[in-house]
């Protein structure tokens, strides 16, 4: 009779366990706003083009296409979106100056938070290519343009009463390629924030410059991810010891 309440006890905690951890953080899908879940770019200071995320019924982001702009003196472009509301984005976007001197690129994102609350884990990552133009002598260097002094800056933006909370994963630092040449690089940078009520929307700003005649593609993602409470990090132990003993009385 032992065996056979241990067993039933391991079974009960197991399967509460198991759908614990199969319960995703989305609360359901979120009408696409652009003041919420759009994207812009402005060039020396110019918004030259904005819109908006789809979001599937999963919570999911993507364009509905590729987005660009070239001119004689720039081209920009948003080549992907990715993602979820949970909240996360990937992005993949490029900017080529042809000005013959310094220009100041700026790509923004925005995505809905529904209401996230309490320790927060946050990440960041930033891949980077930077191809200078032959016959530049002086090369090519990219340089952040925000207050951070980092090429992406993230922000958490809560609207009544308004407020905004660093996210402490900026990324991307003076990139250089001397003459003719194509120069990676990759950041990353976690932290933890504490956000004491709900907060409205996820802001990314992807900032930089280019001094002179180059072109530069850029990928990343922006995430965070509730920390369990202390009760569901105590349901999460129970459950793995309910496994364990459940294993146990099997060998017994």
């Amino acid at each position: 009779m032992m065996r056979k309440r241990a067993t039933f006890s391991g079974s009960m905690l197991g399967m509460a366990l198991a759908l614990l951890l199969a319960s995703p953080v989305l609360a359901g899908p979120i009408p696409c706003d652009p003041a919420t879940c759009g994207w812009s770019i402005s060039v020396n200071g110019n918004e030259v083009m904005s819109g908006a995320y789809e979001i599937d019924e999963d919570g999911n982001l993507s364009l509905a296409a590729p987005v660009s702009m070239t001119t004689p003196d720039f081209s920009v472009s948003i080549d992907s979106i990715g993602g979820n509301v949970d909240p996360e984005i990937v992005f993949g976007l490029g900017a080529t100056n042809t000005s013959g001197s310094a220009q100041t690129y700026a790509f923004a994102f925005s995505l809905p938070l529904g209401g996230f609350t309490g320790l927060i884990d946050t990440y960041a990552e930033l891949g980077q290519t930077l191809s200078a133009v032959t016959g530049d002598t002086d090369g090519l260097t990219m340089f952040p343009t925000s207050g951070t002094g980092f090429i992406v800056d993230s922000q958490d933006i809560r609207f009544s009463p308004f407020s905004s909370v660093d996210k402490g994963v900026d990324v991307g630092d003076v990139l250089f390629a001397p003459d003719g040449s194509t120069v990676l690089d990759l950041d990353t940078a976690s932290s933890q924030i504490l956000l004491s009520g709900g907060y409205d929307l996820m802001s990314v700003i992807v900032a930089f410059g280019l001094d002179s005649d180059g072109g530069v593609g850029l990928s990343g993602r922006v995430r965070q991810t509730i920390v369990p409470e202390p009760g569901t990090a105590l349901l999460v132990g129970l459950g793995v010891l309910a496994l364990a003993i459940r294993q146990r009385t099997r060998r017994v």
